[in-house]
């Protein structure tokens, strides 16, 4: 039973009668969109993507690759 009237609001909001206009009624808004989220896909929201397969590069490649353009730049940049 709300007590004044933004408590009212928020209850309208919470129903679904009004749109959100405040802070609070629009995280509540989002908070119950993120558990409607959660409850549809379950634990798929938590998981890190990984690939299927090797990719052409590793990750040590890259990070040789990018240590040796850096170092051929700054050694171009002195001259």
């Amino acid at each position: 039973m709300p007590f004044n009237v933004e408590q009212e609001q928020f209850v309208q909001v919470a129903r679904n009668l009004r749109k959100p206009t405040t802070d609070h009624e629009n995280v509540w808004r989002k908070y119950l969109k993120r558990k409607e989220i959660e409850a549809k896909h379950g634990n798929k929201l938590y998981l890190s993507p990984k690939p299927e397969q090797d990719s052409f590069y590793s990750r040590d490649m890259v990070k040789n690759v990018k240590s040796m353009m850096f170092k051929v730049t700054k050694e171009n940049h002195k001259k």
